[in-house]
């Protein structure tokens, strides 16, 4: 929408938190920010016996050749 000079009008959402859904359905959920987190968290997945959900959140940027 940036890249081709759109209106973003209703189109700026919010992910939920998908690590706090994972919990509420009985399951693991595990939220990483930072990359000294990734490799713990992902060591924990691994170990469970139930299903796991990892959020990786990542920084926004813009694909420069992006096309609509």
């Amino acid at each position: 929408m940036v890249v081709s000079h759109l209106s973003t009008l209703g189109s700026a959402l919010t992910n939920p938190d998908f690590a706090v859904i994972a919990e509420a359905c009985v399951g693991v959920g595990l939220r990483v920010e930072s990359l000294e987190q990734l490799e713990k968290n992902l060591n924990i997945a691994f170990q469970q016996d139930k299903p796991v959900i990892v959020d990786i959140h990542t920084a926004n940027f813009i694909v420069p050749h992006t096309k609509i």
